[in-house]
């Protein structure tokens, strides 16, 4: 059974083909439409879910499905529940920051992503016994920097803020994918356990 990683951006794509130890045993699918859809509802209506819905359904027959987009992730939330071996990228990072308790700052770009990041790291912080402070929030302006291609600026405009939440938190989380090369610009000993994860130490 292949891997079927779910993208919505050919960027996402290339950051996961670097860091897969078999690059060749998973197949990868770009749908950035899906993404423009759900950035110009600022969510997912009806008629977007069904769409993504069957995306994904397409792709289910015979492979898993890892989703890295946040913004669709409730559709694939929806067919996990149903028993379709479907994986939300971002809910493994909801898992471990958890893990790790005390103030815990998640940062977003996408204004797209905001209830689905808000209620998956509530949702893992509630399935803890650990004590922790989480807040949730989003980078401004990031993401018009993303859409018009000046990612320098958008990783830099992140690490800003990130750097500002670590002088209080003990753990920033990047809640997107597109947003984990900001750890490239933290000294080895501020990185975390995951490509998304700063810790303060």
């Amino acid at each position: 059974m292949a891997d079927i990683w779910f993208h919505t951006a050919e960027s996402n794509a290339d950051l996961i083909k670097g860091i897969l130890p078999d690059p060749a045993g998973v197949a990868h699918v770009v749908r950035p439409d899906l993404l423009a859809r759900a950035v110009t509802l600022n969510g997912l209506d009806e008629k977007l879910r069904t769409d993504v819905r069957a995306a994904f359904e397409n792709e289910l027959s015979s492979s898993r499905l890892i989703c890295t987009c946040s913004s669709l992730g409730p559709v694939a939330d929806d067919l996990a529940g149903q028993g379709h071996d479907v994986l939300r990228l971002d809910r493994v990072l909801a898992g471990l920051a958890a893990d790790c308790g005390g103030r815990v700052s998640v940062l977003y770009a996408a204004p797209s992503t905001r209830d689905t990041t808000e209620d998956i790291f509530q949702a893992a912080f509630r399935a803890t016994d650990r004590t922790g402070d989480i807040s949730v929030s989003c980078v401004d302006g990031a993401w018009d920097l993303f859409l018009s291609g000046r990612i320098d600026l958008y990783l830099e405009r992140i690490a800003d803020r990130a750097r500002n939440e670590l002088k209080e938190a003990r753990l920033v989380v990047l809640a997107q994918l597109s947003m984990s090369r900001v750890v490239d610009l933290f000294p080895d000993e501020k990185r975390g356990r995951s490509w998304a994860l700063l810790m303060r130490l």
